[in-house]
Parts: structure tokens; C-alpha cells; sequence
């Protein structure tokens, strides 16, 4: 089962939850390089068979890139994982200052593995380790208060064209109350002089985009 959860600015959706059996009790947060709770990776959100690895744009062309869809998947037999947040984290080679690490709140529910029959395509793992379902919720893989930040420390930036490697992560919760992160991955954005057009970045399939990663 796939399902597309469409998230911008408006930040986290409740959504209900239906009760499942719950294994084991509340612990730490756990990290296990994705085996349990993967982010298979950015997607087209208006066709998830497409992968986008990034965009680009202009340092004043965009507050903000709400470009695609995190594909998010449970692996766990038994345990639902309710996504909370997404965190980033930003680097650009030559800058004498980096954009600050922020933290963009997300609202799915990634079903138990084995809830249902199908696997999804998109996903690397071996059978035996792929959920029931995949989630797809479109957020900002640079949030708007970065943009800001980008613009107001031009001078600590090298000179267009420059590339800002972005890895994010997902956090959520399972319903055995244990916190958890996703493996992380990674999205680039490319800053083109102001005269230059922005697109996005073809993914996995080697294809590219006319549209605009600018608002």
C-alpha cells in the first residue's frame, strides 16, 4: 500500500491511529542506520516512481523549497511508527559560516510490516525486510527559516555557484513508545548566479525538470 501525504507550511496533520497489538514497552531513541525505520529518499510528489536527489535556484529567488515527498517506510513487525519531525542538517564547501541545523515537524503514521501484502518498488531492502506500506509526505527539504539565514549571510557564502549538501533524517514514535530515526540521506541544492534558471536535480531515472524550484 502506498499512500501520498501532502504537508507544507501548514506543519503537522493529526491523523487518527487504529489499534494494533503493541510489542515490548518504552525505551530510548534508537538509531539502526534504517533497518527498522527508513527514509528510502525524496520523491516527485506528483509521481513517486521518480527519485529527485536535488534542486537548484538563486540566492534570491526562493524563501524556501518545499520540493518533494520523503519516502518513509516501517519495517517493524507488529509496531506503528508515528513520524513527528524531520531534521536537517546543512554544509557548503567554502563558506565561513554554515546555515544553522533545523528541525521541520512532519504528521504520518507508518503502518506495522506484514499489515499488508504488497511491497513498494521504490524501496532497497530485501523482502524480508520491507513494511506494509510506504508513506510519502512532501516537506521543505530546506526550510523557509534557512533560505533566510542564506540571504542575510551572503557575505560568509562563496561566490555563485556553489552547492549546500543537506542530509536530513526522520523521528518518530513507535506505539510501544520507543523513539526512534530514520538512516539518514542526502539532498543537494545548487545556488545559480541571480540570472541563471532554477529546476530540479533528475533523480534515480535519469530524467530532469522544467519546473521551477522558486516560488
Amino acid at each position: 500500500m502506498r499512500r501520498i501525504l501532502k504537508q507544507f507550511i501548514t506543519g503537522a496533520s493529526l491523523i487518527g491511529l487504529v489499534a494494533f497489538f503493541l510489542i515490548g514497552c518504552g525505551g530510548g531513541t534508537s538509531n539502526n542506520q534504517g533497518t527498522s525505520f527508513t527514509f528510502l529518499g525524496w520523491y516527485d510528489p506528483d509521481d513517486t516512481d521518480k527519485s529527485i536527489l536535488g534542486v537548484s535556484t538563486t540566492l534570491s529567488g526562493s524563501t524556501g523549497i518545499a520540493v518533494a515527498a520523503a519516502g518513509l517506510q516501517n519495517n517493524l513487525t507488529g509496531q506503528i511508527i508515528r513520524v513527528q519531525r524531520l531534521e536537517h542538517e546543512f554544509y557548503i564547501a567554502g563558506a565561513s559560516e554554515q546555515p544553522p541545523s533545523t528541525s521541520f515537524p512532519l504528521g504520518a503514521v507508518l503502518l506495522a510490516a506484514g499489515t499488508t501484502e504488497e511491497t513498494t518498488s521504490n524501496s532497497s531492502l530485501p523482502d524480508t525486510l520491507r513494511g506494509g506500506e510506504v508513506v510519502y509526505a512532501t516537506s521543505y527539504a530546506v526550510p523557509p527559516e534557512v533560505m533566510g539565514w542564506i540571504n542575510l549571510n551572503r557575505n560568509s557564502l562563496p561566490e555563485a555557484p556553489f552547492t549546500m549538501n543537506v542530509i536530513s533524517r526522520a523521528y518518530g514514535v513507535t506505539s510501544a513508545g520507543n523513539t526512534m530515526y530514520s538512516n539518514d540521506m542526502s539532498f543537494s541544492v545548487v545556488f545559480l548566479p541571480d540570472s541563471d534558471i532554477a529546476g530540479e536535480v533528475g533523480g534515480a531515472d535519469g530524467s530532469d525538470s522544467s519546473d521551477s524550484a522558486s516560488s
